[in-house]
């Protein structure tokens, strides 16, 4: 049999600090799943909920001091002490608790987000209820307005009419960093979240609705990036193993997020003035809520302005005497800041230099110039920064390159693509190991098949029942798989006479139910319960007498039928294991490109000289080069030239000896417009793996045809 396809390679990352596997920061979609799997494959500590309690003490305390931070009422709590108990609250001011921003309804408690800190802030109780999980917004008419200013009531935000929450202003932009963090972590997961998270999170790309867009967006430009922040970041990074990309690169929400907030004076950030005027009023005799006002305004300052304010001695020692810490605040403060405001006047002069040195007609060739000049004025600290005086120059060929730079990232965007013909033969064994895989619509069921019971978004399937419920028995789940079933129920189908309604069976009989809350086994199908099964994107329902639903009850935990809503279902199939062995020969393999017409001829009218081509490597570092002449076509991956069609598409195509069938190959589809080259995203693949996944997976796809590599050969 001879099989081809086409497929998208994808691109690889290097990997020596925090942020260096983010190299392309020119696409909005592309630096999202780049930070989200940096973000997600970083978070290797998955907190419990009690652990938030722990978490709070590095986390969401002043700094330096056992007293919490609270955003919501701005009471003083003494961490630990004063977290909510048994009691509960009344009023404010009674105790802190655990506030998920994003509220924990909106993904039915699962884990990993029910525990995630980056979200879930230290706030004043009742005022936490009083948010309850209703979404952040502006405020037009107030309902409730909390002690220190914090108002629920109508949103006055077009995009949005129902009640919504607003903190005061000097923790909005704390709270919209904390929600373009969950979009990117949980981009796999927020599209399924319930009906009541739609009016913010978006199941595709950018993953926020446009409301909630407009309003974090103008949030996190009003109230910028404060120490208070950064030193919370590095405690959850000590504590979950990942950062909040958008506290260490704010300007990266501006790439991810399309907007029109641009930065002004008018924000919320306190200035040295008014931290000075603040400590100047304290006195001996000042009480704790004026002594941490002022404590809260120097903390939030920015690392460069805290060593302009006059008296910060005075100001610790009020905060050492009333917070009861042993914690030198001066050697505190002085570890954290690091840098002493001081000014090195030959670095500021060498960034004058090389912005002056930037050609006054900006074209492709003057990038590197003003690469240069942006990274050497990045590390610059904040008063040498002020010193550059002709940094809107740079700014403004930024702006000109970006522009011109438009077709050549839409090039960049793309996917180097590939695709491979040979012939194969194949023999399959009964032996194997047995998989457990998510089934994602109910026309994968049929007569005699196996499944496993469990609670959607949890790591919990149905075990042996005990007095008239299911048992919640601890499963562990991968993305689309059970991998660990422990003591869960497998369960055979028995088909009725009825379209997806079945008997349930196993060795303890049929599984039925006579009323609500009431599961048993029977011994015969004639006395059992007929179970009508649906599902959806993966979530199954399973009802019996039109009226009763299996579902799970999270806060008893157990498996039963309810007439009211609880946790839906996910139902995994048994798949018995088989081992096929494959042989392949007459293996030819093509790398390639196609882009439309359209950025074909834009990316000509960029220089004199453009050449299109493929590079190819077998060690992922040193490249040949294979320039292709593109021909027109009607489709990427047609096999004959069209004078009208609205593609361009050239690839290079090569025979690999048997011997060579694991060698991995590494190409990338490229662009050279006067000397400067610009590649595609990268494709890599062995020929072998390659065809084993054509086999396994996209065999009933794959139609028999030859392989062209129409637009360049070698």
């Amino acid at each position: 049999m001879v099989l081809s396809f086409l497929v998208i390679g994808i691109a690889s990352n290097a990997d020596s600090s925090y942020y260096s596997s983010i190299t392309d920061t020119s696409s909005g979609s592309s630096l999202a799943s780049s930070l989200h799997t940096l973000i997600s494959n970083t978070h290797t500590t998955k907190l419990s909920y009690d652990d938030v309690w722990t978490a709070y003490e590095t986390t969401d305390t002043f700094p330096g001091t056992a007293k919490i931070w609270d955003p919501y009422s701005e009471y003083i709590y003494t961490y630990g002490t004063d977290q909510t108990g048994s009691s509960g609250y009344q009023d404010e001011g009674d105790n802190y608790n655990r506030e998920h921003t994003v509220p924990q309804s909106w993904f039915s408690k699962a884990s990993p987000m029910v525990a995630d800190v980056f979200h879930i802030l230290a706030t004043d109780g009742k005022v936490n209820g009083i948010r309850s999980n209703y979404p952040y917004g502006e405020v037009g008419t107030a309902d409730t307005t909390t002690g220190n200013g914090s108002m629920l009531g109508t949103s006055s935000l077009s995009g949005y009419s129902g009640t919504v929450f607003e903190p005061i202003d000097e923790y909005k932009g704390d709270i919209a960093r904390g929600y373009f963090y969950m979009a990117i972590r949980y981009s796999d997961k927020v599209g399924n979240w319930t009906s009541d998270a739609k009016s913010i999170f978006s199941g595709s790309y950018p993953y926020l609705t446009d409301y909630a867009l407009d309003l974090f967006t103008k949030w996190s430009h009003l109230d910028p990036v404060s120490d208070k922040e950064t030193i919370r970041n590095d405690a959850i990074e000590n504590l979950q193993g990942n950062r909040n990309p958008f506290i260490d690169n704010p300007d990266w929400i501006d790439i991810i997020w399309n907007n029109s907030y641009t930065d002004t004076d008018s924000n919320t950030k306190y200035s040295v003035s008014d931290v000075n005027s603040a400590i100047s009023a304290l006195t001996t005799n000042s009480n704790d809520d004026a002594i941490y006002a002022a404590y809260a305004k120097y903390a939030r300052l920015n690392t460069a302005d805290k060593s302009s304010v006059t008296d910060s001695s005075t100001l610790f020692s009020l905060v050492e005497s009333t917070s009861g810490t042993s914690t030198d605040l001066d050697t505190y403060w002085a570890n954290i800041i690091g840098d002493d405001g001081t000014v090195n006047q030959d670095e500021v002069d060498n960034v004058i230099a090389l912005i002056d040195s930037i050609p006054s007609t900006i074209t492709l060739s003057s990038e590197a110039a003003i690469v240069s000049a942006e990274e050497v004025y990045a590390a610059l600290n904040s008063n040498e920064q002020a010193l550059v005086t002709n940094y809107s120059e740079l700014t403004a060929a930024r702006t000109t390159l970006d522009s011109i730079m438009t077709d050549i990232n839409e090039f960049r965007n793309l996917s180097t693509k590939s695709s491979m013909k040979f012939s194969y033969t194949s023999e399959t064994s009964g032996s194997g190991s047995t998989s457990y895989n998510l089934v994602s619509s109910v026309s994968d069921l049929e007569d005699g098949d196996s499944i496993i019971i469990t609670a959607n978004g949890y790591d919990t399937g149905m075990g042996a029942i005990s007095n008239s419920y299911g048992t919640s028995v601890a499963v562990t789940k991968g993305t689309s798989t059970l991998t660990d079933i422990g003591s869960a129920l497998t369960f055979e189908l028995e088909a009725t006479s009825t379209s997806n309604a079945y008997y349930l069976k196993n060795d303890s009989g049929y599984l039925t139910s006579t009323t609500v809350k009431k599961l048993s086994f029977v011994s015969s199908s004639s006395s059992a319960s007929v179970w009508t099964i649906s599902i959806s994107s993966g979530v199954a329902t399973i009802v019996t007498n039109s009226t009763y639903s299996l579902q799970y009850n999270s806060q008893s935990p157990r498996f039963t039928t309810y007439t009211s809503s609880q946790v839906s279902l996910a139902l995994y199939e048994v798949s018995l294991g088989a081992t096929t062995t494959y042989s392949y020969s007459n293996m030819y393999m093509r790398y390639g490109a196609g882009l439309e017409a359209d950025l074909y001829n834009d990316l000509l009218s960029l220089g004199s000289s453009v050449t299109f081509g493929v590079a190819t490597s077998l060690d992922n570092s040193t490249f040949t080069n294979h320039a292709c002449t593109p021909v027109r076509v009607d489709s990427i991956g047609a096999s004959a030239e069209s004078s009208t069609g609205n593609y361009y598409q050239y690839s290079i195509i090569f025979s690999v000896p048997a011997n060579n069938y694991s060698t991995v190959v590494y190409a990338k589809a490229y662009v050279i417009i006067d000397g400067n080259t610009y590649y595609m995203n990268s494709a890599s693949y062995s020929v072998e793996t390659l065809a084993k996944y054509y086999v396994t997976n996209l065999s009933d796809q794959i139609a028999e045809e030859s392989l062209n590599a129409l637009g360049g050969l070698y």
